[in-house]
């Protein structure tokens, strides 16, 4: 994680919805359907996450929760172990 507000417009796709609408679940930032994406609503969403004052402090505690957990490296290494058959 870039450890920065997001502004999602995933598509069509379940996993990218999901995930956007868990970023936004989680104050983490905007989501956003495809037919929405133009200047003004991106620039709205900007000036929104501008406005919460907290959203800084939300990313940064999950940037540090997932580093903690082992971060990216972490995770490669247990999505490689369960395909290889072992358990993490």
């Amino acid at each position: 994680m870039a450890g920065v507000p997001q502004i999602i417009f995933p598509g069509n796709l379940f996993e990218r919805r999901y995930n956007a609408e868990s970023a936004a679940k989680l104050g983490l930032g905007l989501f956003f359907d495809d037919s929405q994406f133009d200047p003004l609503t991106l620039r709205r969403a900007v000036e929104a996450i501008r406005a919460d004052r907290d959203v800084d402090a939300r990313v940064s505690a999950l940037r540090s929760r997932m580093a903690a957990l082992g971060g990216l490296d972490r995770a490669i290494e247990a999505i490689a172990a369960l395909g290889a058959g072992a358990s993490c």
